[in-house]
């Protein structure tokens, strides 16, 4: 399992930026060609955040995380589907 982008708060992959709106902007402008062409297996919206599971036949499975308590988002990528689905399952109990 690999780290693809990451944001928290105003820094987007280790980047700082004046505001977190354009760090989120950065963030969405990293992910987009991993998203882009990627199938949407399983949302899930929570009490503080959201976890989206998807599939991109040139990158694997995909997992996006919005942790709304920290201002934070990660998308990670995966080739095993059973890892995936573990973290994902893992993040919906944390975030409610």
């Amino acid at each position: 399992m690999r780290l693809i982008v990451h944001r928290l708060g105003h820094v987007c992959n280790g980047d700082a930026y004046d505001t977190a709106a354009i760090a989120r902007k950065a963030y969405r402008l990293a992910a987009g060609p991993f998203l882009r062409d990627a199938e949407e297996v399983s949302e899930h919206d929570c009490r503080h955040g959201a976890v989206i599971l998807r599939d991109n036949p040139d990158h694997g499975y995909l997992l996006s995380i919005a942790d709304s308590r920290i201002d934070a988002d990660e998308l990670w990528g995966s080739w095993d589907l059973d890892e995936m689905i573990e973290r994902y399952t893992g993040w919906v109990r944390t975030l409610g």
